[in-house]
């Protein structure tokens, strides 16, 4: 049985889908870091939560934010995950998308209302 299967089962059976870890990580923090864009769909698709967040306040957006992953942002977007969000020292995802160079995700999340004059804790705007 796949990861997507096992999701589907127990989603059916009124499992909780937003049960996090000692790091606070979820599934759907998990599978984001993953890649794994199908899960990330099907667990958001079970009202999986897009702000919840890890310890360090990170959300499955940030994630895919700083690794790149500009079709999972996207789906994250479209399921209302928060882009104006901050963490440690006031950086938001599209810091962490122009700090990895990531144009195409950094229009992404402009479209959806991030951003991009936003300064962090060192009155830094995000910048390529």
């Amino acid at each position: 049985m796949g990861l997507d299967s096992v999701i589907w089962h127990l989603a059916q059976r009124s499992m909780p889908v937003d049960c996090t870890d000692l790091w606070g990580h979820s599934a759907l923090w998990e599978v984001v870091r993953g890649g794994h864009q199908s899960t990330v769909l099907l667990l958001l698709q079970c009202e999986a939560g897009t702000k919840i967040s890890d310890l360090l306040a990170e959300s499955p957006l940030f994630v895919a934010s700083r690794l790149g992953f500009l079709k999972i942002a996207a789906i994250l977007c479209k399921f209302g995950a928060s882009v104006n969000a901050q963490i440690g020292l006031h950086e938001t995802p599209i810091h962490l998308a122009a700090a990895g160079g990531q144009v195409d995700l950094i229009k992404l999340l402009s479209h959806f209302g991030g951003r991009i004059d936003g300064a962090d804790k060192f009155a830094e705007t995000p910048s390529l």
